[in-house]
């Protein structure tokens, strides 16, 4: 369930591919959409993003101190750093805010969709939310806020 913040389960293709030679089982999950691919890698037991390299899913989804209303994101951490660098990716879309302040992200659900998404930095120091993609991404930021 954690995957469908970001896209509609029905969008998101989970393989497996099992191995029977080195019995084993490549597990993989695939956003066709945004063209993002996560595989589990069995020697870390985290999933792996192949286009956003070097770096892996987040144990932990929720963030306390900021974005609350939205669960519209992944939070990702750079593999083996020192500091915890994590990055922040939401669907790029118009931003939805109800009368209970719940803020969700309206997406086309065309299959054949191209969809794109934002990458907002955490700050090492402060923890707050960067967004370094122009004004596009800054507007975003701040209508999640």
């Amino acid at each position: 369930d954690i995957l469908a913040n970001f896209e509609s389960k029905e969008h998101i293709y989970s393989l497996v591919r099992h191995s029977l030679s080195a019995k084993q089982s490549e597990m993989k999950f695939f956003f066709p959409r945004y063209k993002l691919t996560f595989h589990f890698d069995q020697d870390l037991c985290v999933l792996l993003c192949r286009e956003i390299s070097g770096y892996k899913l987040s144990k932990k989804q929720q963030l306390d101190s900021t974005l609350r209303g939205t669960t519209a994101y992944l939070v990702l951490e750079k593999v083996g750093s020192q500091n915890i660098e994590r990055l922040l990716i939401s669907p790029k879309g118009i931003v939805v805010r109800d009368p209970h302040s719940n803020v969700s992200i309206q997406v086309t659900q065309e299959c054949d969709a191209e969809l794109t998404f934002f990458k907002f930095h955490f700050h090492l120091r402060f923890d707050f939310l960067e967004a370094n993609q122009g004004c596009s991404s800054r507007m975003q930021l701040t209508a999640l806020h």
